[in-house]
């Protein structure tokens, strides 16, 4: 443990240590971006996936919320008069 704070405690160890830490992020980042890139995810068919319609009033939620579709009350040529007491 000792020789890591002498090897630490020269200012020249520590600025190349600084350059080699940030060297690293910045290739973890642009190594990152290429993968997003090139490996895009999927959204829009899981968001079709989980478009849920309810009738006559009713609320319906299909699998996750955020960027789910909902929709609520009656829709155009539903009879849902006739079912209402």
């Amino acid at each position: 443990m000792n020789r890591i704070w002498q090897f630490l405690g020269r200012k020249q160890n520590r600025t190349i240590l600084g350059w080699v830490g940030s060297g690293l992020v910045v290739l973890t980042s642009g190594l990152w971006a290429v993968a997003v890139y090139l490996f895009p995810a999927d959204n829009e068919q899981k968001s079709k996936a989980s478009e849920v319609k309810a009738t006559c009033g009713g609320i319906a939620v299909g699998g996750s919320v955020t960027g789910s579709a909902i929709s609520a009350g009656a829709t155009e040529g539903s009879d849902c008069s006739s079912k209402v007491k």
